[in-house]
């Protein structure tokens, strides 16, 4: 085995077996040591409020806290991370509300180099948070708002207005209407979108995904599942693009109310 090999091995075990050497790590592991464990504890679910202060830095540029049970205490020590480029907030158990659109927006606008956002069912992120992302994160390229339920149309609006380079977004379960999506489909920063995900939204209608298919050029992902006010028309457009060019798509799943 390898030097590498063991050495990847060690840091597993430790990580493994972080409730009965916590004090060991936290005080006597070297920084650079830390650094690398740490990614291995957030996937783990043992960073807490408490402990997160010795692993993180201003030299992380990834971080995943979705197994984690943290709140708005985390996300004001995270707020160092300058360099921060994707931050997973997803929960995996049920919805988060241990954390608050004011302490999400402060993190946003520390952390303006972000590229990856990801707030799955975080219960509590609404317009303005969504908006702070969009006004001082100008690089975000891929955004999860997947059951954030206080989520609408000006959320969605600022982002058109601010996110000129995003590429993958879902929506899944907000409260987007049809004017925003349409001021989307309509704005300069809708042309590099390629993933959306609209299901379970009030705002798509048929006029809406016509306007997504016709002025957004490299969408390949589009998703509209019991979305109420999708109609047998939006399935034969979405036929229709399909067989008259060479878009290639890569997904178009919808379902239609009769």
């Amino acid at each position: 085995m390898s030097l590498t090999s063991l050495s990847v091995l060690s840091l597993t075990k430790a990580a493994d077996h972080y409730s009965r050497l916590e004090e060991i790590i936290e005080n006597l592991v070297p920084k650079t040591v830390k650094i690398t464990i740490f990614p291995l504890l957030c996937k783990r679910g043992f960073i807490t409020d408490w402990n997160i202060t010795k692993f993180i830095s201003d030299q992380i540029m990834e971080l995943d806290l979705g197994d984690c049970n943290i709140t708005d205490t985390a996300l004001e020590k995270i707020c160092i991370c300058k360099n921060l480029q994707v931050l997973n907030l997803n929960s995996t158990k049920g919805h988060r509300t241990s954390i608050s659109s004011e302490g999400l927006q402060k993190v946003f606008n520390s952390c303006p180099n972000l590229l990856q956002v990801h707030l799955r069912r975080c219960s509590e992120v609404d317009d303005d948070c969504v908006m702070t992302l969009a006004q001082n994160c100008g690089r975000l390229e891929v955004l999860n708002l997947h059951g954030c339920e206080k989520v609408g149309g000006v959320g969605l609006i600022g982002l058109a207005t601010n996110s000129k380079y995003l590429e993958c977004l879902d929506l899944t379960r907000t409260q987007v209407n049809e004017d925003s999506i349409l001021l989307f489909a309509n704005s300069k920063n809708k042309t590099l979108i390629k993933e959306l995900n609209l299901s379970h939204c009030p705002g798509p209608t048929d006029h809406a995904v016509h306007m997504l298919l016709q002025n957004c050029p490299k969408l390949k992902m589009l998703m509209l599942h019991s979305c109420p006010n999708v109609t047998g028309q939006s399935r034969e457009l979405i036929s229709q693009q399909t067989n008259s060019n060479n878009r290639g798509f890569k997904q178009i799943t919808w379902t239609i109310n009769f």
